[in-house]
C-alpha cells in the first residue's frame, strides 16, 4: 500500500514550468544589462569630467553647509601644503631616496 503523503507529493510541482522559468531569467538578464548599461554611462560621464567642475555643478546645486566647510577646510590644507613645501628642482636626487 503506498503511504498517502506519497500520492500528495506527486501531484505537487517542486518546481515552476520550463516557460515561467525561462521568461524569468530572460527578465533578470534584461533588468542587469540595463542596469549596467546606466551604471557604464554614468562612469564614462564621470570620468571625462574635470574634478573641479563637478565641484562647481555640486555647489551649483546646493549643498550642506556641513560639506561646504569640510570642502574649504580641505583646501585650505592643500593650499598651506602647497606653500610650505617647496617645488622639486631637476639637478638632484629626491629628498630621502
Amino acid at each position: 500500500m503506498i503511504p498517502v503523503a506519497a500520492l500528495v507529493a506527486q501531484g505537487i510541482p517542486l518546481a515552476p514550468p520550463l516557460g515561467t522559468r525561462l521568461i524569468a531569467l530572460v527578465v533578470v538578464e534584461v533588468v542587469l544589462l540595463a542596469l549596467f548599461i546606466l551604471l557604464y554611462i554614468r562612469w564614462d560621464r564621470f570620468k571625462n569630467e574635470p574634478l573641479d567642475e563637478w565641484w562647481t555643478r555640486r555647489l551649483a546645486q546646493g549643498i550642506s553647509a556641513k560639506s561646504s566647510f569640510a570642502m574649504e577646510e580641505s583646501e585650505q590644507k592643500r593650499l598651506a601644503a602647497a606653500v610650505e613645501r617647496p617645488p622639486a628642482q631637476d639637478g638632484g636626487p629626491a629628498p630621502g631616496g
